[in-house]
C-alpha cells in the first residue's frame, strides 16, 4: 500500500540531499486535434490542469481499448503509471497480493523480483506500486526518459506476461506461506503481504476508514476493506488470486499516465509497437460489481480496533462523520473536493468550532476517491469516546454556518493562495506520481480520464462564484445528505493478542488435522521453497548505462550581504513568489527553557496579540505568512567557534505582501497574547498527541530520530524535543494550567521572558528566495524593520544531550517492529564506496529482512546530509515480525563484501543505482534551500562533486577497501528498535536498553 511505503521510503532518503541533474533536452510533442490519430491512438480529448500547470490529452488505444493521460509540463521528473479497476470482492486482501506478484517476474525479464531490480539497479526516482479499494496501479518515475523507458518496458512485460501465473512460489513469497521445518516443530506463516497488514492491524486511521465503509456501505462490494489478510488468511489462496488477474488485468480495463516533459511521441510510439498493438481489446466486463443505490440511513456507531494490553485508552479513539456522495454528478464531486479543502484550512468554521472545544488537533476534511463510491469525511484522531456527539454537534453547526453565510473573505484568499501552492509543488519527487493517483481515482469512480482538467474548471466555476452560491448549495447538498455515519473507533486492550492467538491455535489446529503423510509433504515442499529463496534469479539488463548518466550541476549560488548588522542570504530562482526566512540568535536559551522555547513556538500564530484576535491572526497568516513555519535548530555555522540554538522562521509570500507579513510575524513573536489561558489550554490538547512518541503514527521516524541522534547536536537537539520528555512537559503544563491555582499567570510571565530572549536585533539574519528584481526593496525592509528589535546581550549557551546508546529499543503501541541502524562516515569514505551499499541493499538487506525473516519494507542505503560534511549509511526495517534475527542480519552486513564476487558489468547497475541515491528530484525552491544549508554551515557543496565522480569511476578493485570501510561503520553505528512490549521483551536481552514510551 502505497501510503506506508511512502513514509518509509521518504525516512530511507531522511536527510536533505542534493539535486544535481542536469535535465535532457527533449522535443516538445505536439498533439494532433481532437478526433485526429497518433500511433495507433485517436485523441478524445484536450484541457489543462492548473495544479500541475500542465495541458492534458487523453488518447484512446483504438486496437487494445486502452486510455492513456498525458500531463504535459516542464518538470524533468517525468512519470509513468498504469491503473486497473480492481473491485475489491471481498477482505482476502488478494487485490493488495496481486499488486505485489505481478512485478515480481515476467516471461521478458525472468527475474525472481523484477521491482526489486529496478528499484536496486536504476536510475530512478520513483519505483512502486499500490493498490486502493477500488483500482491498482503501478508507477514509476525518472529524470531519464531513456532509463523510464526501459522501466516501463519491464512493468508492461509483467502486465502481460507475468511469472505468478506460472511459479507459485511467487506467492508464498509476496501473500501467504505454511512452513515446517520438521515434524517436531510448529507451522509458521509469514509472507509480506500479510506481515504488512499485521502492521496495520492497530492502525487507527485506516480502522476508521474501514468503519466508514462497513456503516455507509453495509454488505456492499463498497465496504471491503484492503490490509485484511491478519483477518481473513483462511480465504487468501492462490488460485483465488490468479482469478483476479483473468478478471481484471486486460488493458481495455486500465488508464495509463504519463508525466512532465517527456518526448511523447517517442513513449507513445514505444508503448504501441511493443505491448497495446499485440492486446486486443477484451471488452472486461466488470458490471457483476457495479455500485448499487446506497441506503438511506444516518448512523450513529460505535466500534472497537484492537489494541495490546497496556495500551492507553485515554485520548486514542478515533472520531468521524462520513458524508455519501454515491450517484452525484463529477462536477459537483470535483467541488466538494475543493470544498473540503476549505473546511481543513485554519480559518474555516468548522476547524474553528474544534478548536474551541479542545478538539483542534490532527484534523482531516478530505473525500475519499479511493473507494468505488465517493463520500466525505471528516477525522479526527485522539479524542474521548464521550466526545462523539459534541464532536457531531460542531461538524452539522459549522456546515450550517457555511450553508448560510459562505467562507467570507476567506474564500478570495484560498484562491490567491492556490496558485502560489502550485508553484511550490511542481517538481517535487512525488508529484507527478501523486497527481497521477488523483487522477487514477476520478477515472475509476467517473470513467473520465481527464478528470484532472474537469477539477480546473470546477475550481473556476467556484472561483468566480463572488457570491458564494454554490459553496452554500453544496453545504446545503451535506445536511441534506441521506447517509451519513457518525463513528467513534475505540481502542480495545487486548484484542490484539486475541487475533495474535486465534492464528496460532489455527496453526495448532492445522497440523494437529495433518496425516504423517501430509507433514512430510508440508516439510518437503518447506525445503524446496527454502531452496527458491536461497537461489533468486536477477536480472541484470535494466538499467541504463553509467556513461548515458547526467553530469553534476552546480547548486543555485547564494550571496551574502551585511547591511545594517542584517546578515542576508539570498538565491535567485527567478520566481517572483518568494520563500523567505529570518534566523533569530536564540542562545540566551539555557538548556532548561528549551521545552519552554519549544511550547512558545507552538504557541506563536495560535494566540491574539495587542493588535489582532485570534481569527484575525488566522486569517492574515494565510494572506501574508503563507505556510509559516517555526523551528529551532541547534548547530554550528560558519564562523562560529561552537554550535548554538537558532529560532527560524519561514513562509513564501510576494513581495509587494513582504513588510506587512514581516511585521505581523514579529507582532505575533513579540505580543502574544499568552495570558490567555483557555486557548492556551486548547493548542496544547489539540497538538499533545502529535508528540507522543508511542502513538506515533510513522514509528519508523521515531527510530530514526535516535539512532542518528549520537552523529550530530542538530539531530540530538530533534530526538531530545520530539521525545517522550517533551511530551511529559506538555502534559505537566496542561495538568497545572486546569488544577493550580494562579499557574496560568506564571506560565504567561515565563513565555513572555522566552519571547524576550529570543526577538531581538543581536546577531539577527535573514534569507531570500526569490527573484533578483525584489531583493533591494526587501533588504531595505529588513533593515528599517528589524533593527528596530531590542539588542538583548548575552547567550552563548550550549548543551549536551544523552543519546541512545549503540543498541536500544523503545516500546510503544504498535502491531509490528520498525528498526533503524545509522552511521556518520568519515572522510575515508569516498564516492567509489557507495555502490557497494546498494549492492549490499539488494543480495542482502532485501532478501533476507523481507523474504526470509518476514519484514514487510527494508533497506540499505546511503544518504547526503547537508546538516553534516559527510552522508550517512541507513540500514532499517518496517513492519518487521521479528527483533532480535534482524539486530543479527544489520550486524552481518559488515561480512556480505569481503567475500562476494561481483563484476564490473553488475557493479555498473549499482553505480547506476547510486546516482539515484544522490540525485533527489527538487524544485527551485527546495534547491535553493539546500544551497542555502550548504552556505550557512560552511559545508562546501564540492562534497557532492566528489561523491558523484567517485560513483562514476567505482571499480571492482574497491571491493576490499570499501568492505573495510563498511565493516568500521556498523561496528561505529547506532540501532534502534520500536515495536511492542511482546516483541521487545522477548528480546530484551539483545539490547544495551529498552524504555517504555507508553503512559501507562
Amino acid at each position: 500500500m502505497k501510503k506506508f511505503i511512502s513514509a518509509f521510503l521518504s525516512t530511507v532518503m531522511l536527510l536533505s540531499c542534493v539535486q544535481v541533474v542536469s535535465a535532457e533536452v527533449r522535443p516538445k510533442t505536439v498533439f494532433p486535434e481532437v478526433g485526429e490519430d497518433l500511433y495507433g491512438y485517436t485523441v478524445t480529448e484536450k484541457g489543462y490542469y492548473d495544479e500541475a500547470q500542465a495541458d492534458t490529452v487523453v488518447l484512446h488505444h483504438n486496437y487494445s481499448g486502452a486510455d492513456i493521460l498525458c500531463m504535459q509540463n516542464s518538470d524533468p521528473n517525468l512519470a509513468f503509471d498504469i491503473c486497473y479497476k480492481t473491485p475489491n470482492t471481498d477482505e482476502s486482501d488478494r487485490n493488495h497480493v496481486f499488486e505485489h506478484a505481478i512485478i515480481t517476474s515476467s516471461k521478458k525479464y525472468p527475474s525472481d523480483d523484477i521491482f526489486f531490480d529496478i528499484a536496486n539497479r536504476t536510475f530512478n526516482s520513483y519505483v512502486n506500486a499500490h493498490t486502493m479499494r477500488s483500482n491498482t496501479a503501478y508507477d514509476l518515475a525518472s529524470m531519464s526518459e531513456a532509463q523510464l523507458e526501459k522501466m516501463i518496458d519491464v512493468y508492461l512485460s509483467c502486465m502481460v506476461d507475468p511469472g505468478i501465473l506460472t511459479n507459485k512460489n511467487i506467492f508464498k513469497r509476496e501473500a501467504l506461506n505454511y512452513t515446517l521445518e520438521s515434524r517436531d516443530a510448529d507451522i509458521e506463516m509469514g509472507g509480506t503481504v500479510y506481515s504488512e497488514d499485521m502492521g496495520y492491524m492497530n492502525h487507527p486511521i485506516l480502522n476508521a476508514e474501514g468503519a466508514i465503509m462497513e456503516t455507509l456501505y453495509p454488505g456492499e462490494v463498497a465496504s471491503n476493506m484492503v490490509a485484511q489478510a491478519e483477518h481473513n488468511y483462511k480465504d487468501l489462496t492462490y488460485e483465488h488470486t490468479i482469478e483476479l488477474y483473468k478478471m481484471c488485468y486486460h488493458f481495455d480495463n486500465s488508464l495509463i499516465v504519463l508525466y512532465g516533459d517527456m518526448d511523447y511521441d517517442r513513449i507513445l510510439k514505444f508503448m504501441d509497437d511493443e505491448y497495446l498493438s499485440k492486446y486486443p481489446d477484451n471488452h472486461t466486463d466488470l458490471s457483476a460489481y457495479a455500485p448499487v443505490p446506497s441506503q438511506k440511513a444516518h448512523t450513529d456507531t460505535t466500534v472497537y480496533s484492537p489494541a495490546f494490553e497496556g495500551d492507553s485508552v485515554e485520548g486514542a479513539t478515533v472520531l468521524t462523520y462520513a458524508f455519501d456522495l454515491y450517484g452525484l454528478p463529477e462536477k459537483d464531486v470535483l467541488k466538494y473536493m475543493l470544498l473540503a479543502e476549505m473546511f481543513g484550512k485554519d480559518n474555516s468554521p468548522i476547524r474553528k468550532k474544534l478548536d474551541e472545544a479542545g478538539m483542534g488537533g490532527d484534523y482531516m476534511c478530505m473525500i475519499d476517491t479511493e473507494s468505488i463510491k465517493p463520500y466525505l469525511c471528516i477525522i479526527m484522531p485522539n479524542c474521548d469516546e464521550n466526545q462523539k456527539a459534541e464532536f457531531k454537534r460542531i461538524i452539522e453547526s459549522g456546515i450550517e454556518e457555511v450553508a448560510q453565510n459562505g467562507f467570507g473573505d476567506f474564500y478570495d484568499t484560498y484562491f490567491e493562495l492556490s496558485a502560489l501552492e502550485s508553484s511550490i509543488l511542481v517538481g517535487d519527487r512525488e508529484f507527478g506520481i501523486n497527481v497521477s493517483i488523483v487522477a487514477e481515482g476520478l477515472w475509476t469512480i467517473f470513467d473520465d480520464p481527464n478528470g484532472l482538467s474537469k477539477y480546473t474548471e470546477a475550481k473556476t466555476e467556484l472561483k468566480n462564484d463572488k457570491e458564494q452560491t454554490e459553496i452554500k448549495r453544496l453545504c446545503a447538498g451535506l445536511l441534506g445528505c441521506e447517509n451519513t455515519a457518525v463513528i467513534a473507533v475505540v481502542p480495545r486492550p487486548g484484542d490484539a493478542e486475541k487475533v495474535l492467538a486465534e492464528t496460532q491455535d489455527y496453526l495448532k489446529e492445522m497440523k494437529a488435522n495433518m496425516t504423517d503423510e501430509q507433514l512430510d509433504a508440508m516439510i518437503a515442499e518447506t525445503k524446496a521453497y527454502n531452496e527458491w529463496l536461497e537461489n533468486q534469479e536477477t536480472n541484470n539488463n535494466v538499467s541504463v548505462a553509467p556513461e548515458l548518466l547526467p553530469g553534476y550541476e552546480p547548486l543555485p549560488e547564494v550571496k551574502t550581504s551585511l547591511s545594517g548588522g542584517i546578515k542576508t542570504y539570498s538565491v535567485d530562482i527567478g520566481k517572483n513568489a518568494g520563500r523567505y526566512q529570518v534566523i533569530f540568535d536564540a542562545s540566551n536559551i539555557s538548556k532548561n527553557d528549551i521545552y519552554w522555547a519549544e511550547l512558545y513556538k507552538m504557541l506563536v500564530g495560535e494566540l491574539g496579540t495587542d493588535v489582532y484576535t485570534r481569527d484575525e491572526i488566522t486569517q492574515k497568516k494565510d494572506e501574508l505568512l503563507y505556510k509559516m513555519e517555526a523551528e529551532t535548530v541547534y548547530d554550528q555555522n560558519a564562523g562560529e567557534s561552537k554550535p548554538s540554538l537558532k529560532y527560524k522562521v519561514s513562509w513564501y509570500g510576494y513581495p509587494n505582501k513582504y513588510r506587512g507579513g514581516l511585521e505581523l510575524m514579529l507582532n505575533m513573536l513579540q505580543n502574544s497574547d499568552f495570558t490567555d489561558a483557555e486557548t492556551i489550554k486548547t493548542v496544547i490538547e489539540s497538538k499533545l498527541p502529535d508528540f507522543d512518541a508511542a502513538r506515533s503514527t510513522t514509528p519508523i521516524e521515531v527510530a530514526k530520530n535516535k539512532a542518528i541522534a549520537p552523529f550530530g547536536e542538530i539531530f540530538a537537539y530533534t530526538d531530545y524535543v520530539k521525545d517522550e520528555g517533551y511530551y511529559n512537559f506538555l502534559s505537566e503544563q496542561l495538568d497545572r494550567l486546569e488544577n493550580e491555582k494562579g499557574y496560568a499567570d506564571t506560565l504567561a510571565g515565563k513565555l513572555g521572558g522566552i519571547s524576550k530572549k529570543i526577538v531581538r536585533r543581536d546577531n539577527i539574519s535573514a534569507v531570500i528566495m526569490g527573484s533578483k528584481s525584489a531583493e533591494n526593496s526587501i533588504k531595505k525592509v529588513n533593515k528599517d524593520v528589524l533593527n528596530k528589535l531590542p539588542s538583548v546581550k548575552g547567550g552563548g549557551n550550549t548543551y549536551d544531550f544523552e543519546t541512545a546508546g549503540q543498541k536500544s529499543a523503545y516500546i510503544g503501541e504498535y502491531t509490528s517492529q520498525y528498526t533503524v541502524n545509522m552511521v556518520s562516515v568519515d572522510d575515508n569514505f569516498p564516492g567509489e564506496y557507495i555502490p557497494f551499499i546498494n549492492y549490499i541493499n539488494d543480495v542482502y538487506t532485501v532478501p533476507v529482512l523481507r523474504y526470509k525473516n518476514g519484514a514487510y519494507s527494508a533497506a540499505s542505503r546511503i544518504s547526503l546530509s547537508a546538516s553534516t560534511k559527510r552522508p550517512f549509511i541507513m540500514n532499517a526495517s518496517a513492519s518487521d515480525p521479528n527483533v532480535g534475527l534482524t539486530l543479527d542480519v544489520i550486524d552481518g552486513i559488515k561480512d556480505v563484501l569481503p567475500d562476494a564476487e561481483i563484476t564490473q558489468e553488475q557493479l555498473d547497475d549499482y553505480i547506476t543505482s547510486a546516482y539515484s541515491t544522490l540525485f533527489v528530484p527538487e524544485n527551485d525552491y527546495a534547491k535553493a534551500k539546500t544551497a542555502l544549508i550548504y552556505k550557512m554551515r560552511g559545508v562546501d557543496s564540492g562534497i557532492v562533486k566528489d561523491l558523484i565522480d567517485g560513483v562514476r569511476n567505482a571499480k571492482v578493485s574497491d571491493k576490499d577497501a570499501a568492505a573495510a570501510a563498511i565493516k568500521d561503520a556498523i561496528e561505529r553505528s547506532a540501532t534502534v528498535t520500536v515495536g511492542n512490549s511482546n516483541a521487545i521483551n522477548a528480546e530484551k536481552d539483545a539490547f544495551d536498553s529498552v524504555k517504555d514510551m507508553r503512559k501507562n
